[in-house]
């Protein structure tokens, strides 16, 4: 950090960005990262300029509330989803050979995004080598990318073991329900006396509570936790394992 603040000081502006701070592990890297943080931000340096973005964790909430900050709420991305996937169609040259499926793949993309990028650029990736046929290119949208598997099974990993047996209830009773779910359905559902903020440190990164619902971070999470993908994955993440029945029927 030393050596940080002095080349800070060699510049007349210098700009530090961290993204997916969330992404870091809880256990093994995110204090250090914090701490890290809340240090540079007691530098009152004005030449410093830091930007960090991340899903709505309770811990990084708190943290970063210790000082001062300007937050920015991105609340909808649906219109830069929609011109990253314009864009990204017109100037891949791996996508052109798929050219008169682009309004198919465009209209899917968009229509299931649901806020994700991570899951657009997984799709959009995966099409570069799909078979120019459309079965395949329809195909492609009802499975799980297997980049996004493995993002969603280290979050299941990372899951801390006091939570998991929350954790598992929580996410099986959002798999299964018919509707979305408010943050006093899931507790009154589940009967353990949850809150907002304990759905969120059960589930980190696996869920979002927006206007007071509870869902998850994207359908495709359904769609994994539902995979025989997981039900044979490492031992630990395959307890997450969800069967494909109504919620009142899960054990």
């Amino acid at each position: 950090m030393g050596v940080l603040r002095t080349a800070v000081k060699q510049f007349s502006n210098t700009y530090i960005i961290l993204d997916g701070l969330d992404e870091c592990p809880r256990k093994t890297g995110r204090g250090c990262l914090l701490k890290a943080i809340e240090e540079m931000r007691g530098w009152s340096d004005s030449r410093l300029h830091l930007l960090v973005s991340n899903r709505d964790e309770p811990d990084i909430r708190d943290y970063l509330r210790l000082a001062t900050h300007e937050e920015v709420k991105i609340n909808n991305v649906d219109l830069d989803i929609e011109t990253f996937v314009t864009g990204t169609l017109r100037n891949n040259r791996n996508l052109q050979r798929v050219r008169q499926f682009h309004p198919l793949i465009q209209g899917a993309l968009i229509s299931r995004a649901e806020g994700s990028f991570r899951w657009v650029e997984c799709m959009l990736t995966a099409l570069e080598s799909c078979p120019v046929v459309e079965a395949p290119v329809k195909s492609l949208f009802s499975s799980v990318p297997y980049p996004l598997c493995e993002t969603y099974e280290r979050m299941l990993l990372y899951v801390e073991q006091g939570f998991l047996e929350d954790a598992r209830s929580i996410l099986t009773l959002l798999c299964s329900a018919e509707r979305p779910l408010t943050v006093a359905e899931v507790d009154g559902t589940l009967r353990m006396g949850l809150g907002a903020e304990d759905i969120l440190l059960c589930c980190p990164g696996l869920v979002v509570i927006e206007h007071n619902q509870v869902r998850l971070v994207h359908s495709s999470v359904r769609e994994y936790l539902q995979s025989e993908n997981l039900a044979q994955a490492k031992f630990r993440a395959s307890n997450f394992w969800v069967r494909n029945v109504p919620a009142q029927s899960q054990a």
